[in-house]
């Protein structure tokens, strides 16, 4: 757990664990203030929808939610504020986070299992309709395109 912690610290993300058989939602390190709680409200309300697929991307007014089911019983969340995005530099972050989902699930996965990781596509959700997308066509951000 500690690489995965590692990892939210680069990615700028809370971490929770969602216990799928209680429906509990564990922050892994100790976040308290109101969005913190609306996401754990988001992932435990919806949590037999991320149990039908390797990875999720829960995506809401004030951020998405990174999902990867490590285990038959547990999910690991990675959890992206928007509202704490002010500057360039966390801008770019968050873009970056957007434009590698499945790489980042990926990475989450072998970390947490130590095992090669599902080369399953990212569903994305957004929670205004519940509308399912699968990304089909996955092009990385290439920063050099706007350079030209």
């Amino acid at each position: 757990m500690i690489n995965i912690k590692k990892l939210a610290n680069i990615l700028n993300a809370d971490v929770i664990l969602l216990s799928i058989r209680d429906k509990k939602a564990n922050y892994i390190d100790n976040c308290s203030n109101d969005y913190d709680k609306d996401a754990v409200n988001l992932l435990t309300e919806n949590v037999n929808l991320l149990t039908n697929h390797a990875y999720h991307s829960l995506n809401y007014n004030s951020g998405h939610i990174l999902t990867v089911r490590v285990t038959v019983e547990k999910i690991i969340c990675f959890s992206f504020n928007y509202n704490e995005y002010s500057s360039l530099n966390n801008e770019l972050l968050m873009l970056h986070s957007l434009s590698n989902l499945k790489v980042t699930a990926q990475l989450i996965y072998t970390l947490y299992t130590n095992d090669s990781a599902p080369n399953d596509e990212v569903l994305i959700t957004r929670f205004t309709d519940k509308i399912h997308i699968d990304k089909k066509n996955y092009m990385p951000f290439d920063p050099a395109f706007f350079l030209r």
